[in-house]
Order: structure tokens, then sequence, then C-alpha cells
């Protein structure tokens, strides 16, 4: 029988590799984990369309309020459809993969779900969104968010209807 250098038996040392391969791989997943970015659906209170207004939020991997910097904001308007799903089915993979290779700097993307809205504030009032996405809308992210908070630091745009 083979022994290591201690002199015990080769085969005691197997389990002791194996452990610590399974504790960093498992420590490789966490800290991808840590990388990720995080998109969640919200809504807000307002009297300018009907029922809540939703949105999908993202926020880059590492997304902190104590970064010095604030980061800059998308407003990403969707096309003629209702909206639902299109940051997580459109933008978000070739976000992560710009973020990953350094391509862009981290950006907070916010994504309004609005049917067909087309963008506009409506005759006869009730369906005003034009006003509630650069008033309230925007008031309430930079307010909840670690966003810039004038013009410079923040985009309006988007595909199709919404570009």
């Amino acid at each position: 029988m083979s022994r290591n250098q201690r002199g015990a038996p080769a085969m005691r040392c197997v389990p002791r590799v194996t452990a610590f391969g399974w504790l960093a791989a498992l420590l490789a997943w966490v800290g991808s984990l840590a990388q990720a970015s995080v998109l969640s659906n919200q809504s807000v209170a307002t009297e300018l369309v009907p029922g809540e207004a939703r949105f999908d939020i993202l926020l880059p991997p590492d997304y902190t309020a104590e970064r010095e910097e604030p980061y800059p904001l998308l407003l990403w308007l969707h096309g003629g459809s209702s909206g639902e799903h299109q940051l997580e089915r459109r933008l978000r993979a070739p976000l992560e993969r710009a973020w990953e290779k350094g391509t862009i700097e981290p950006i907070v993307v916010v994504a309004p779900i609005t049917g067909n809205s087309y963008w506009i504030d409506w005759k006869g009032g009730g369906n005003d969104w034009e006003t509630f996405l650069l008033t309230e809308l925007l008031a309430h992210v930079r307010a909840t968010y670690h966003v810039e908070q004038g013009r410079a630091g923040t985009v309006i745009g988007g595909a199709s209807a919404g570009g």
C-alpha cells in the first residue's frame, strides 16, 4: 500500500481533496450568484393612468446604494405590445454580456408596462402616460434607487413605437 508524506495510507488523502474540490466549486457558485443582475416587477400608485402602473426594473450586478457615483438611468419604452416581460426577453441578456465584458458601465434600466398606450397623454385624460412617465415614475425611481437625478444621467429610449 502506498503512503503519503506523513506515512498515512494514500487513500485517506482522496476524501480531503474531494472535500476541497466541492468547497471550491461551492464558493465559485456562490460568487457567481453575487454577480447576477436583479430583475423585479414593481408597481406605483397613480391617478394619471388606470390602476396601478407596473414596471420592470433591472439592477446591474453588484448594485449598491453606497456607490459613490449614482448609476445612469435608462427608461426603456416597449413597442406596440403590452411590454410584459420585454426587459427579461429582449434586454437582460445583452446587457449582462456587455457588463461582463466591460463594454458598458453599470446602469439601472426601468421598463414600464403600459399596454397599447403609445406613450402619450390621451385626449380626455385618464390615460396620461407621457405625464406619468416624465413626472411620477421618474420621481419614484430617483427617490427609491441610487440613480442620476438629472437629465444628463437619464436616457429615454425604446423599440418600435417606444423608440
